[in-house]
């Protein structure tokens, strides 16, 4: 209950994320999305959720990546991450 509006703004930017991508392919601008699942922050501490949590440093090291000249050839993908 309650996920609809946040489901709905992640769904949004993946689409965003494909539109800019192409938007800025002549010009050599990448767009590329990250959708991590569970993070271990505050925010998800105080929600009550249990299970496996990925830790901020791992969302850390794949935003590092995406910035490197390594992740060059992608350009609008949603990189989904697992704990």
């Amino acid at each position: 209950p309650g996920m609809a509006a946040y489901v709905a703004g992640k769904s949004g930017l993946a689409g965003l994320t494909e539109a800019l991508a192409v938007e800025g392919r002549e010009a050599g601008i990448r767009v590329n999305a990250i959708s991590p699942g569970a993070v271990d922050t505050p925010m998800l501490r105080i929600s009550g959720v249990a299970g496996p949590a990925l830790e901020p440093a791992d969302v850390a090291r794949v935003i590092v990546w995406l910035a490197s000249p390594e992740s060059a050839p992608l350009s609008g993908a949603n990189l989904r991450m697992d704990p």
